[in-house]
């Protein structure tokens, strides 16, 4: 009982620990949804591939081909939201492959665009995004409550 108050008195207060995997991964593995709009091109795996080379880019990680070597699991996923902005996103789902516990989510908007060019930059723009966000993550031992 002495240990679980200590440890709750180093907690800042309005806050939450993040989950260990995502603080200490080294590997990563990127699964492809093949989830892609219409109006984007490159075929289904647009998001995937683009998305990789964005992680690549990012250089924080390093990204392996079989799931049983990494450390987490990324998904990414385009959706769009049911309301009355219809506004596009891409979701990006954090993994313990090992135990296939969801660990994080982000999401991230898509510039709604009407020509291709625009949208494969706006898709482009929101995985640069969402790619940083990852990256952020890893910074911070303690999530707090906004």
């Amino acid at each position: 009982m002495l240990l679980t108050l200590a440890a709750t008195a180093q907690q800042p207060a309005g806050t939450a620990p993040m989950p260990a995997q995502i603080l200490n991964a080294k590997a990563v593995f990127i699964s492809n949804t093949g989830s892609i709009p219409y109006n984007i091109s490159g075929g289904s795996n647009r998001l995937y591939v683009s998305f990789y080379q964005q992680m690549q880019a990012a250089g924080s990680f390093r990204i392996v081909n079989d799931p049983k070597k990494a450390d987490l699991t990324l998904e990414p996923r385009y959706f769009s939201t049911l309301n009355f902005l219809n506004t596009p996103e891409v979701q990006l789902s954090i993994y313990d492959p090992a135990t296939h516990v969801l660990l994080w989510t982000l999401n991230q908007s898509i510039e709604p665009c009407a020509l291709r060019k625009a949208c494969d930059r706006n898709l482009d723009s929101a995985l640069t995004s969402l790619a940083m966000q990852v990256m952020q993550l890893r910074s911070q031992a303690w999530v707090g409550v906004n």
